[in-house]
């Protein structure tokens, strides 16, 4: 947010995992104050990707959007998550944007929370991929003729791999 020694860059793109309440004491006690200050990473004409919001904390991260005229992609809207497979092995899922699908992505920590953070990773990844082509660097096409969105190495706290089949 606001005060993260990160915030001095000037990013391709600003991130913004889903917004709850943690570091009250520097960031407010409620949630609209604390997307606040975490939507304050967000860059004038730059790129936000952001995981499932609570409606009032995605209120917040899209004002600051159109006061920086920076482009929007949105858990749920822009790109969403399908098929989700929780076991001890990991978690599994399908990740879409528009009516495109590409099928079982493998993450090794289970959790819908690990996976919306991969499903924000691989969607950063694609945005990278417009204007300045840095996807090319972080995937690859499998062998099977998949899409090449298996992202090879850490995005965040996701590591995500294409698999053939749910474990």
């Amino acid at each position: 947010g606001r005060l993260d020694a990160t915030n001095i860059l000037d990013p391709l793109v600003s991130v913004i995992t889903p917004i709850s309440f943690d570091h009250e004491e520097h960031l407010g006690r409620a949630l609209t104050s604390i997307a606040r200050e975490k939507a304050a990473i967000i860059k004038t004409n730059g790129y936000v990707v952001s995981g499932f919001q609570q409606a009032e904390a995605k209120r917040v991260i899209q004002n600051r959007i159109r006061d920086e005229k920076a482009r929007e992609y949105f858990f749920g809207s822009s790109f969403r998550t399908a098929y989700e497979v929780i076991s001890e092995k990991g978690s599994w899922f399908d990740f879409k944007i528009d009516s495109e699908r590409w099928s079982r992505f493998h993450i090794k920590h289970p959790g819908r929370f690990q996976i919306g953070n991969a499903a924000a990773a691989l969607q950063t990844a694609r945005v990278l991929d417009e204007p300045v082509g840095v996807a090319d660097a972080l995937v690859v096409r499998s062998d099977r003729g998949q899409p090449p969105l298996a992202l090879l190495r850490h995005l965040g706290e996701a590591a995500v791999s294409q698999v053939g089949e749910v474990g």
